[in-house]
């Protein structure tokens, strides 16, 4: 290929050209970049400063600190960008003006930063880096301690050892102190013992530093705690008067000084307050304080922090008030002078005190302390104005949940939690912050969207009570949304953390009620001992009120104390409805106890004096009818509310016993003119009518029942749902019923759901998908009939569907026990078996009255114990036993629940809970005669006796066993559940010698029979019958298993390997090959055996 020539009469000038324009911009990178005169570039720096001209200012900064010579005129020039730009405070001229400028220490710290990097032993940066980290790390932000102790260390190593400055030393103590009690350092100890060593070191040389005796004292308490988690007895008590010991000490080298007093009274008063007597011993200390130094705000703080733990509220008002008067208050203390006076409006109902805190709080906003400008102190300005908000959202929020919907006034306060949410959300600038999520739950609440609000308000409570920072207002809020049985345990979780959570901060200082609803819940979950400590908290701390000694009475009664409730009662001046509802509570409960008490003793032997004791306790429950039944007639008339249909049966029963039949349907007429369309109270009126009510044949209740309801029940909707649950046993009955409620009404949530469960419970899954898709278009689960899908899938066998379905439940409504019972459900059908336990003993929390969850999580833990019976911690077994208890507390029918227990009570191994397992399971068989309750009574009894050294008591536990064994042979149940009961009586029969019996019993069972040979050691037998079953059926695996243990009886080796090969040919699994190498080892079969 030919080479192209150049054409140099262009070329030529080009060069020319590129030349030229390289040489100018040579030129202008020497005049733009080459050296220049650093002075005349801060000239120039300066002249923009004053002109406010910073970006220019800036610049010409870099410019001189680019050409500068040498380190110290960097320096230099660092230090005067510093101080002229980045730190010139203009904020005093409007934001529009244009020398206005912010100051911008992030920027400052990093040219002193620059410094330490050209210079690391320049003082003057180390210690503007020091005093910047100090007081941002005083302010609050504990990560910055540790900054503070770099930058103090380095400081120390650069000044002179022999005389170091104080604050330096004192920095670098107070870093270590507060790094070890963050627990931000792995020795913690040896950190602390370091923090102690410095601060001596200070305090040595200037004796009057009163706030190094402040750290000092800090030490000592921050070692008790490091002490009382390694478990040294009493360690804080006596760290704590370490410390008051070290703070008398700056008492009396400065006595004149108001903090060491005020220091010393606030450690003593943190010491006492759990000892009243003691709180009591430092008022005239307090009141001397006051008395020498008049004048001083904090001494005023100190003794409002003193009439607050006397809960003194008038005085603690005023004190904080004369504080105020004699200076600003911080922002943390207006806040609490606000609170103070909020928990006077909500005490008295005063809406000055509302006023009053609402405006105190506000004013705050405005403190210097509280505006966001940058520094050091910007972080803890910024929490301030985070706290300012937060108190006032809260107690708008508190005012507006108060008012009634629609109302104006409601309006007023819901636009200022607006307007407060709006300022944390700007504040915080994080969605997933819990804060955020709580009070975006809180606004959520307050506009009316319940779930949306009670998904995030318990997702934010979650979080923050794990992070040890619980929030009683959120805490308590949610508890009043949980007013119903199914949610009763959620709402005691939620109450429990609103008072004792955060004792400085709990809701009972500003709703001390709080504390009664708190003993409400509990007496109602039966745990009386703690309701009676609330009530005493509420009487202690408030007042004594009727509903208070009511409380107190209901909670005495109901833990067996009837001696000290009567007493009680005879003291209280109550209105009539209250006396009658207490004294049939009171008569109530000694029925109940004197019942269980007779219940207890028939599960026992019983000596001449126990009988006496059960004919005296039958005498006295005998007495006590007839004054419960007056009772409740006159409760029918003052308060018919309060009867529900348990006590109306009760009483009715008793007239009955009377032979006062008319007195019990007067009694129930009465009942049914406040509850017209209850089925229950219908039916057992029309009972009344029959000869004898109290044996009446279940045909004869079952056509009364029927009877009842039809003529009863005006309403033909309710009529039909009444038939309905009276045929839930038969589907095509119940079914009908709920067509016909649904072709009435075809939104009834009742008909659809109930359809729903019996649809499912007879797996009839077509029907029930059909109600799911109603509730779906209806909501009936407020999530979109996810629920229903989820139990729908779950009954198809769909278990991982119906596990994604009720996770999206629980993602809508987190407090949805059902919803967790469910997934527990299916985690167990799933092999998951502890996350089944979680899930069932949350369900179980949030619902303790539930008897369905009670029953399921007694039951899980029962299997649970079952596996690992041997090994099973005390703990389980107590857990286990809790849980049985509750679970027949709440339905004492459960024969199947007192079954588990009775078995429980028997692995206990306990003589007394052995007669009493024994005796429940005799009690079993006949309250409740079925094939299970007799084999299982069989079972213990052959057990007992097998281990029974008394001859005459060994013969009896026999004749037991045979005895339940022979009813439960006339029993109808499974084939497999009569086949172990034919296997266990057969063990019977040849157990006590009656061998021929048994050969007769079961000649037409050889099934049964060759097992009974086969143990009785009659191998030929055996053998025998076990050949002509293996001739009918080669492949029964069964047969073939006891060809071979006979063959291994008799020693018959061949016949043994042929079986067993036989065996394994049909069924090859683990456990069969497990026992061909078993049998092979057993009978030297070694070649085959490897």
């Amino acid at each position: 290929m030919a080479r192209r020539r150049i054409n140099k009469k262009v070329a030529i000038p080009g060069l020319v050209v590129l030349l030229g324009l390289m040489v100018l911009a040579g030129f202008f990178g020497w005049y733009r970049y080459g050296p220049k005169d650093p002075e005349k570039l801060l000239a120039k720096a300066r002249a923009a400063v004053a002109d406010a001209r910073y970006q220019d200012a800036e610049r010409y900064f870099a410019q001189a600190f680019a050409h500068a010579p040498n380190d110290a005129e960097k320096i230099d020039i660092l230090f005067e960008v510093t101080d002229t730009v980045f730190l010139l405070d203009r904020t005093d001229v409007p934001r529009d003006h244009p020398q206005y400028h912010e100051p911008q220490w992030t920027r400052a710290v990093v040219q002193w930063q620059r410094i330490v990097n050209i210079d690391p032993k320049n003082v003057k940066a180390r210690r503007l880096l020091l005093d910047y980290f100090y007081e941002m790390a005083d302010s609050g932000v504990p990560d910055a301690w540790s900054r503070v102790q770099q930058e103090a260390q380095a400081l120390l190593d650069t000044a002179d050892a022999e005389a170091p400055d104080p604050f330096v030393l004192t920095a670098l103590g107070r870093a270590k102190l507060e790094i070890a009690a963050l627990g931000q350092v792995a020795e913690r100890e040896k950190t602390l013992a370091e923090a102690r060593d410095i601060l001596e070191q200070v305090r040595q040389a200037n004796p009057d530093d009163v706030d190094v005796y402040e750290y000092l004292a800090r030490v000592e308490l921050v070692q008790g705690q490091i002490e009382e988690l390694r478990g040294i007895p009493n360690a804080q008590r006596q760290a704590a008067q370490r410390a008051e010991e070290v703070l008398r000490q700056a008492v009396a080298v400065a006595p004149d000084a108001t903090d060491a007093h005020v220091n010393l009274l606030s450690t003593r008063l943190a010491a006492a307050q759990t000892d009243p007597e003691a709180l009591a011993a430092l008022e005239k200390d307090v009141q001397a304080l006051v008395q020498r130094f008049p004048d001083a705000p904090e001494v005023y703080t100190a003794l409002s922090n003193y009439h607050r733990a006397q809960n003194d509220l008038d005085a603690a008002v005023e004190a904080l008030e004369k504080a105020r008067s004699l200076g600003p208050l911080g922002i943390l203390h207006s806040i609490e002078l606000g609170r103070l006076y909020y928990r006077k409006s909500s005490v008295t109902s005063d809406p000055s005190y509302l006023n009053r805190a609402l405006q105190i709080v506000t004013e705050a906003l405005d403190s210097p302390n509280a505006k966001d400008l940058p520094g050091p102190r910007q972080s803890a300005h910024r929490m301030n104005r985070l706290a300012l908000h937060n108190t006032l959202a809260t107690w708008h929020a508190d005012q507006a949940l108060a008012l009634d919907e629609g109302t104006a006034e409601r309006a007023k306060h819901i636009e200022q939690v607006k307007a407060s949410v709006h300022q944390i959300e700007q504040i915080i600038a994080v969605a997933e912050n819990p804060m955020v999520q709580k009070w975006r739950g809180l606004l959520a609440l307050v506009q009316g969207r319940r779930d949306e609000a009670i998904a995030q308000m318990y997702q934010a409570h979650r979080e923050m009570t794990a992070a040890g920072r619980p929030d009683p207002f959120l805490a308590y809020t949610l508890a009043g949304l949980f007013t119903d049985e199914d949610t009763i345990g959620m709402r005691q979780q939620l109450l429990d953390v609103a008072i004792y959570g955060h004792a400085q901060d709990s809701i009972a200082l500003v709703k001390p009620e709080a504390l009664l609803e708190y003993a409400r819940v509990l007496i109602t979950v039966r745990q009386y001992d703690t309701a009676l400590r609330a009530v005493r908290s509420y009487e202690r701390t408030h007042q004594t009120t009727d509903h208070s000694q009511a409380l107190r009475i209901e909670a005495l009664v109901g833990a067996g104390q009837f001696e000290e409730a009567q007493a009680l009662m005879e003291t209280l001046k109550p209105d009539e409805k209250t006396r009658v509802r207490l004294e049939l509570l009171l008569v109530q409960g000694r029925i109940a106890q004197a019942i269980r008490e007779q219940a207890q003793m028939q599960t026992t032997r019983m000596d001449e004096a126990d009988a006496k004791r059960l004919e005296a306790l039958a005498d006295k429950v005998k007495a006590l009818q007839p004054q419960r039944a007056a009772l409740v007639e006159r409760l029918l008339t003052l308060d018919p509310s309060a009867v529900d249909f348990s006590l109306l049966v009760a009483a009715g029963n008793a007239y009955v016993n009377q032979d006062q039949i008319d007195k019990a349907k007067t009694l129930v007429d009465a009942y049914l003119e406040r509850v017209p369309s209850d089925g229950a109270a219908l039916i057992y009126r029309r009972l009344l009518d029959e000869p004898n009510p109290l044996a009446i044949p279940p045909e004869r209740q079952r056509t009364i029942s029927e009877e009842a309801i039809t003529q009863g029940f005006k309403d033909p909707v309710e009529r039909a749902l009444a038939l309905a649950d009276l045929f839930s046993g038969d589907y095509d009955k119940a079914a009908e019923q709920y067509q016909a409620a649904l072709k009435l009404d075809a939104q009834n949530e009742q008909a659809i759901t109930r359809y729903f469960n019996l649809a499912l419970g007879f797996q009839k899954l077509d029907v029930a998908k059909e109600m799911a898709d109603r509730a779906k278009t209806l909501n009936l689960d407020r999530c979109q009939g996810r629920f229903f899908t989820a139990r729908l899938a779950l009954a198809q066998g769909d278990l991982e569907r119906a596990l994604r379905e009720v996770d999206a439940v629980l993602a809508a409504r987190p407090v949805f026990p059902q919803a967790y019972q469910v997934r527990s459900t299916i985690q167990r059908a799933m092999g998951r078996t502890p996350q089944a336990l979680e899930d069932i003993q949350t369900a179980a929390q949030m619902a303790p009255l539930n008897t369905l969850i009670a029953r399921q999580r007694a039951s899980m833990l029962f299997e649970q114990y079952d596996r690992v019976r041997a090994s099973a911690t005390p703990e389980q077994r107590q857990e286990l036993r809790t849980a049985l208890l509750r679970s027949m507390i709440l339905n004492p029918r459960d024969w199947q629940i007192l079954s588990l227990y009775a078995e429980f009570l028997y692995e206990a191994g306990r003589p007394d809970e052995v007669a009493q397992a024994l005796a429940i399971r005799q009690r079993l068989l006949s309250e409740y005669p079925n094939l299970m309750n007799a084999m299982s009574l069989g079972s213990m009894a052959m057990r007992l006796a097998g281990r029974e050294e008394d001859e005459t008591r060994r013969r009896a536990l026999y004749d037991l066993a045979g005895n339940a064994f022979e009813q439960a042979l006339t029993m109808e149940g499974s084939e497999e559940d009569r086949d172990k009961v034919r296997t266990m009586y057969a063990e019977y029969l040849r157990i006590t010698g009656r061998q021929q019996q048994a050969e007769a019993v079961f000649q037409d069972q050889p099934g049964t029979l060759w097992q009974f040979y086969l143990r009785d050691g009659q191998y030929a037998k055996a053998r025998e019958i076990l050949l002509a079953l293996h001739e009918k059926d080669p492949k029964d695996t069964t047969v073939l298993r006891g060809l071979v243990l006979a063959a291994s009886a008799a020693g018959r080796r061949d016949e043994l390997q042929t079986y067993l090969e036989r065996l394994l040919d049909i069924e090859n699994t683990p456990d069969n090959e497990a026992l061909q190498l078993q049998m092979y080892l057993e009978h030297g079969i070694n070649r085959e055996a490897t």
